[in-house]
């Protein structure tokens, strides 16, 4: 591991404090004493090239490739009100569309999958009415994740989902697992016990037909990002699929999907805008303490979970 013999420390007030002379020799030595540090000073060569890549990059990420009609709210449980841009009465119902349209991006350009799931922490931000640059979508997910294809059964699906809600409701998993979709849809008790939350689901493979209800014994095909398909955020199913290697890399890195996905509505003369209710994944929402979304405007659980 290289480290350079420069030790350096920034403090709040934005002063830096350095070590210098013998301090610095002693810190260098006792850390060098490990066989796998090293201390290495910085190649001029690689150093230039770094720096006119990273203006070449600059520029480019203030590329606009499309435009936003309207402000797109991001949220991960429906009413959960983390939104920046949105009161909570916009995403009390089904959810933030942020996160459907993310999915929906996924599935346009994967054309061998049936439909398309994201974890709503991996959408990171609102999406702001106006002009949409290559730096707004690597800030909406700015991991370092591809897309990938797993072929499940109707079951499977179901257990997935279920797997992702309860890492938000009953460990000390993040809430940033809750499920969005496209292509599919369910409706979400939380008030109930694990694998009996998710019911009347169904599917409309590549938003090509009608919806109907999951056949539980047909084998699908997902589209999702590669940190969700390895099992992690809690989507267990997904990680032994995984493992038993019944899944495809596309190597699309997943932020590029999106740029595909924006620039193909440009290209048609179409904006990103909140898609229709009928393909927002969370059809209703009943919260952990029993309140019904869909029905009471004054649900009293405050993280709505």
């Amino acid at each position: 591991m290289p480290i350079s013999d420069q030790f350096m420390y920034k403090l709040d007030d934005d002063r830096t404090l350095s070590l210098a002379g013998a301090d610095s020799f002693s810190v260098a030595q006792a850390l060098t004493r490990h066989a796998e540090i090293v201390v290495a000073q910085a190649d001029v060569t690689t150093s230039n090239l770094i720096t006119m890549f990273d203006d070449q990059v600059g520029v480019l990420k203030q590329t606009v490739i499309g435009t936003s009609s309207e402000n797109l709210c991001l949220d991960r449980f429906p009413g959960q009100g983390r939104s920046s841009l949105c009161n909570v009465s916009q995403t009390y119902e089904q959810g933030g569309v942020v996160s459907n349209i993310v999915a929906k991006a996924f599935l346009t350009v994967t054309p061998t999958a049936d439909f398309a799931i994201q974890n709503a922490g991996g959408a990171r931000v609102d999406i702001a009415a106006g002009d949409y640059t290559i730096y707004d979508v690597f800030t909406l997910l700015p991991f370092s994740n591809t897309l990938v294809t797993l072929e499940l059964t109707g079951q499977q699906i179901i257990d997935v989902l279920e797997e992702a809600l309860s890492s938000g409701l009953d460990s000390d998993g993040s809430d940033g697992s809750y499920p969005y979709a496209s292509g599919l849809r369910f409706d979400v008790d939380s008030s109930r016990v694990f694998g009996s939350r998710i019911s009347n689901m169904e599917i409309n493979p590549r938003l090509a037909g009608e919806w109907k209800l999951i056949d539980t014994t047909a084998n699908y095909v997902v589209v999702t990002n590669s940190f969700l398909a390895s099992g992690r955020d809690g989507y267990a199913t997904f990680g032994s699929v995984f493992d038993a290697g019944n899944f495809v890399d596309t190597y699309t890195e997943y932020a590029q999907a999106f740029i595909d996905y924006v620039e193909a509505l440009t290209a048609t003369g179409s904006t990103l805008a909140k898609l229709p209710l009928n393909e927002y994944s969370t059809k209703s929402y009943i919260d952990s303490a029993g309140c019904n979304h869909s029905t009471t405007t004054t649900c009293a659980d405050d993280a709505s979970r």
